[in-house]
């Protein structure tokens, strides 16, 4: 997928209820050196199996994506 070998290739953060329901539950983060390799991994079968999974398990409402640079 393009993800450079020396990365991390992704973290998974689960949100805690502090007394009230989290608006979210779960935030998977990946990181890519651009905007170029994030659309070059986006359209591979395996990102696609990803976002498939994800829509699966997400029963709380829709997906929401972030696109952020640093």
């Amino acid at each position: 997928m393009g993800i450079p070998k020396d990365a991390k290739p992704y973290t998974v953060t689960k949100f805690l209820n502090s007394g009230e329901t989290p608006d979210f539950y779960q935030m998977f983060t990946m990181p890519f050196e651009s905007q170029k390799a994030l659309n070059a991994a986006v359209a591979t079968r395996e990102m696609q199996e990803v976002a498939v999974d994800a829509n699966r398990i997400s029963t709380g409402g829709p997906i929401v994506i972030l696109v952020e640079k640093e």
